[in-house]
């Protein structure tokens, strides 16, 4: 296996800049340690590590998985969401990401299979412009998720992790998405949601204010019919 120490890597038209402290590739198996990248100078993702495992075969015509991955897997991920002051995000989707499922590929393309794992991950959305002081950071610890993705058939995830706005409530998502079938499902389960937090950050005002209150005990499911997946599968 290849190693390279210290790499870093930055793209002038996104503003993205990437650094690691290792890397190490070969045999379809690339390692990515001490991963840090940022955006305009704010932070967006921090990494203990990301493998990402490959096919060569796959780049070729004739391939099974796009960009011939297989599999990835991020160790104790920080991912920081900043909105800033003019309302734009520390983070840029592609043009592609707003364009919904009527744009989604052809079926004869070649489609997304691989599998995501996530361990112990953490995520942070910062606002300092909200206009009460506990809105302004929304934090969610030990994210665990088990994604196996297949664009063309089907999907499933689950993902864990503690909400900790006011005191660490856990969560369990779980979800199905059948291309083949035609529908989306998800059941979402939480302990406890502290309101006050969420709710004045949506509320964002001197004319109304949540003082307290939390959502107990939620459980909800959600169906989805995927009539435009469904059309797009081949048979």
């Amino acid at each position: 296996m290849t190693r390279v120490a210290i790499t870093s890597l930055s793209g002038i038209a996104t503003g993205y800049s990437i650094q690691m402290k290792d890397l190490r590739y070969g045999g379809g198996h690339a390692a990515f340690v001490g991963v840090h990248i940022s955006r305009h100078g704010q932070t967006v993702l921090d990494a203990n590590r990301v493998d990402v495992f490959y096919s060569l075969r796959d780049l070729l015509p004739g391939s099974k998985h796009r960009f011939g991955l297989l599999a990835v897997t991020i160790d104790r991920p920080y991912i920081t969401l900043i909105h800033n002051q003019n309302g734009t995000y520390n983070v840029a989707l592609p043009p592609s990401a707003a364009a919904g499922p009527a744009h989604l590929p052809h079926p004869n393309a070649i489609p997304m299979q691989m599998t995501l794992r996530i361990r112990d991950g953490r995520a942070s959305l910062i606002d300092q412009y909200r206009y009460y002081k506990e809105s302004r950071l929304q934090r969610v610890d030990h994210i665990n998720v088990d994604l196996n993705l297949d664009t063309v058939k089907v999907t499933h995830y689950v993902a864990t992790g503690d909400l900790e706005d006011a005191g660490t409530q856990p969560f369990r998502a779980v979800g199905t998405i059948d291309y083949i079938k035609g529908y989306a499902l998800h059941h979402v389960q939480v302990r406890a949601i502290p309101i006050q937090t969420i709710g004045n950050y949506f509320i964002d005002s001197p004319a109304a204010r949540l003082l307290g209150g939390v959502v107990r005990g939620m459980d909800a499911v959600s169906y989805t019919h995927l009539d435009v997946y469904k059309r797009q599968t081949p048979n």
